[in-house]
């Protein structure tokens, strides 16, 4: 028979949604997803503010950021969480960390431009922490950013 190891709650004030779970060689949990309008938790963040802006009032569409999470193995410590994203619409949907913890996210972003026809544009984020705590307080964030065919 299996049982409950340990669960917890990882959210804030607006809503948002989880994506994908990973787990590094120390057994912690890194979280990716979407929140929209703020309120998300930080920590050691790079990104310590919603970046989504505001609801588009011609679309309705509402604006969201990704998030990256990691919460000790043990699940009684938030190690670090970061919204990361820009002025529009911003979503993670995929995740995986190596074994020195470097989290490489994989999604969607709006750009920020009048030509709707480029809806989207495939997000890829790599978030490696530098030095011996590994828990998000400095980053290299880097992008790489291409079409997708939705």
């Amino acid at each position: 028979a299996s049982s409950l190891i340990w669960s917890t709650y990882l959210g804030g004030t607006a809503d948002e949604g989880a994506s994908a779970l990973a787990i590094d060689s120390a057994s912690n949990v890194f979280v990716t997803g979407w929140n929209n309008n703020g309120g998300f938790p930080t920590l050691n963040a790079p990104q310590s503010t919603f970046g989504g802006g505001v609801t588009n009032s011609q679309t309705g569409e509402i604006p969201i950021d990704a998030f990256v999470a990691k919460v000790k193995s043990d699940g009684t410590t938030l190690l670090y969480s970061t919204y990361l994203g820009g002025g529009e619409w911003d979503e993670a949907f995929g995740l995986a960390v190596e074994k020195d913890g470097c989290a490489h996210l994989a999604g969607t972003t709006a750009p920020r431009t009048v030509d709707r026809q480029i809806r989207g544009h495939a997000l890829a984020l790599t978030v490696r922490t530098h030095g011996a705590i590994r828990d998000g307080t400095t980053t290299d964030v880097q992008t790489n950013t291409g079409h997708d065919r939705r």
